[in-house]
Order: C-alpha cells, then sequence, then structure tokens
C-alpha cells in the first residue's frame, strides 16, 4: 500500500505482478486524467494477462483435485 516510488530499487519489478498495481493505474487514469482507452492499453493488456494465468493455475488445481 505504498506508492512504488518509495520502494527499494530490487522490488519494484516484483509491484508487476501483483493485479491491484494495474487496476489502480487504469483507475487513476481514468478517474484524475481523463485518459483514453490507448493510453491505459498497457496496463489492461498485463491485468488481463495476469487473470487469464491466474485463471488457468486455478483450472488446473481444480481438475488436479477432483482427479
Amino acid at each position: 500500500m505504498s506508492p512504488i516510488a518509495s520502494m527499494p530499487a530490487w522490488l519494484r519489478p516484483f509491484t508487476m505482478l501483483i493485479p491491484i498495481r494495474h487496476f489502480i493505474e487504469i483507475m487513476r487514469g481514468c478517474l484524475l486524467k481523463g485518459a483514453g482507452i490507448s493510453d491505459l492499453a498497457q496496463p489492461m493488456i498485463a491485468l488481463a494477462v495476469l487473470g487469464i494465468g491466474i485463471l488457468a493455475i486455478s483450472v488446473a488445481r481444480f481438475r488436479r483435485r477432483l482427479a
């Protein structure tokens, strides 16, 4: 919950794996800056990729549990 700029440099790349970071970037862009979809394409793609990845892992674990 702290700003990424105040984190140690070695920890900043790991924040790319946290979905809420991308969601907050999208919300700030929409609400505060009035950014369009083209401006927010990168965080939207990152959020979609993370969502698909988490869903795939969940489905695989669920199928393994049923088998």
